[in-house]
């Protein structure tokens, strides 16, 4: 069995092949019968046809037997493969459980997932004193932790996966010099072509400013970590800018307001809305959090959301927020499982190629309809588009 190919998400013919291979044709018993082609379409999330083709694809191959009027039975079995694990490591925190999951954890569940699918087994190797499960007020002290293990055992890990901090160019040389492969979650620099797994930031704030602009918003706010060194941040407002026609159309104003994605930032909004004398009727935040602060300021103004200003934010997931109660804000949602998957994807492909580089892969983000944008902003926000992206 070939690795899964360095696609964007995995297509449905490729679920129902590694399905098969996994559940029935690697190590199972000869004379299983297999569920009937409609439970595997549903289970898979696929159509018939598709199932239908993949199994037509192994009785031609003699490794299953379809039996009229008795079902699809296994008919040739290949015994598994008793390889040495690869061992993956990563710098992403994995947090207490029982303060709910992140964007993080998310990623790290779709790596896992995509890991059990290859060839030769993988393991992802823990990195902290409490088996890579931290508290989130000392996510600091233990990420200076996992950078320094990530170095002392380099020679038990074949492959890293990387989400950019500041110590990480120093990590990323060691390992590539090693011959060891690396995949950083979202690209290292705005020039970044290569080896990394990114949501599509640009596309998905672009979205949402065409949506803006062409439902007549003209007067934008950005809030966000322009600043930031990422460039993930850089791309959101890029996009914002693009799909908003600034510096095309006179008529566009965007101004930005720095902040980080735990920033209260109350205050200094009431000063830039002082300031400016007119609200804001557009406003695109890099957080929830910021987004609802912007709501709550917009409220406390008398502004009417969405009916005179419209809040989309770009924070990714929404996994904290979903059971707050709080009003649901519309959001970019990134493809956080997917990003793991194909994070998997990259590695393999670069060991089996001598850690060669490979292009970068841009997936494409969804929508969360909420509470903040209007009907016709919602109706260009999910055109073409799947309107959320499934949790897992």
């Amino acid at each position: 069995m070939s690795q899964p190919a360095l696609t964007t998400p995995l297509q449905p013919g490729e679920r129902v092949h590694a399905y098969l291979e996994q559940e029935f044709l690697s190590g199972g018993v000869e004379g299983t019968r297999l569920p009937t082609i409609r439970a595997m379409a549903k289970h898979l999330n696929v159509s018939s046809p598709t199932v239908q083709s993949v199994v037509q694809k192994f009785v031609s191959e003699g490794q299953l037997e379809a039996v009229q009027g008795r079902g699809i039975f296994v008919k040739g079995v290949r015994p598994k493969a008793r390889k040495t694990p690869l061992v993956v490591a990563s710098n992403l925190m994995v947090f207490d459980p029982g303060q709910g999951p992140n964007w993080s954890e998310t990623i790290y569940m779709g790596a896992l997932r995509m890991a059990s699918r290859m060839n030769q087994g993988m393991t992802f190797m823990p990195l902290s004193d409490s088996g890579a499960v931290h508290s989130r007020e000392a996510s600091q002290p233990s990420q200076e932790k996992i950078h320094e293990q990530l170095l002392l055992r380099m020679d038990q890990i074949d492959m890293l996966m990387l989400f950019r901090v500041d110590e990480c160019q120093k990590i990323r040389s060691a390992y590539e010099e090693a011959g060891k492969p690396v995949v950083d979650i979202n690209p290292i620099s705005a020039v970044s072509t290569t080896n990394f797994v990114s949501a599509d930031f640009f596309g998905g704030s672009e979205r949402v400013g065409k949506a803006f602009y062409q439902t007549g918003r003209r007067n934008l706010l950005f809030v966000g970590p322009y600043t930031d060194p990422r460039p993930s941040m850089r791309l959101y407002l890029m996009g914002l800018m693009s799909g908003v026609r600034w510096g095309i159309d006179p008529d566009v104003q965007v101004r930005i307001l720095q902040a980080l994605a735990f920033d209260r930032i109350e205050e200094r909004l009431h000063r830039l809305l002082d300031k400016v004398g007119t609200p804001f009727d557009g406003i695109f935040c890099s957080g929830d959090l910021l987004g609802l602060q912007c709501l709550e300021v917009l409220k406390a103004r008398g502004v009417a959301v969405p009916d005179q200003a419209s809040i989309v934010t770009g924070a990714g997931t929404d996994l904290t927020l979903g059971a707050s109660g709080l009003p649901k804000v519309t959001s970019v949602v990134q493809p956080m499982a997917e990003i793991g998957a194909n994070a998997i994807r990259v590695l393999a492909h670069r060991l089996e190629n001598q850690c060669a580089a490979v292009p970068g892969i841009y997936l494409p983000t969804g929508i969360r309809i909420g509470e903040t944008t209007r009907p016709e902003e919602n109706a260009l926000l999910t055109r073409d588009v799947e309107p959320a992206i499934p949790k897992g």
